[in-house]
């Protein structure tokens, strides 16, 4: 599995709860990343997400990170400007 693989089965939900547990690890680097999923606010996070985190060092982790926040940011960006041509449309 990669990135992309990852990132392309998630919804939009689930990926800001991936990038809040790829922080997390990043802000407690002495914490195994299974103690961190067994947090109560990560227990349902994707568990091949977490398994597919634990094999990335720590600058995989930051452009995992970076490529999710990427992926939400493009995404919003689709849907305003689908917005804002139905506003053309319609107006």
């Amino acid at each position: 599995m990669d990135n992309e693989k990852i990132i392309a089965q998630l919804n939009r939900g689930s990926l800001l709860h991936l990038s809040d547990f790829l922080i997390q690890s990043l802000m407690h680097p002495s914490d195994s990343l299974l103690e961190i999923a067994d947090w109560e606010m990560f227990w349902e996070l994707d568990p091949d997400a977490i398994e597919y985190c634990e094999k990335l060092d720590l600058y995989q982790r930051l452009k995992f990170l970076q490529q999710i926040v990427n992926t939400l940011a493009r995404e919003e960006e689709e849907a305003d400007a689908i917005g804002k041509q139905l506003a053309l449309a319609l107006g």
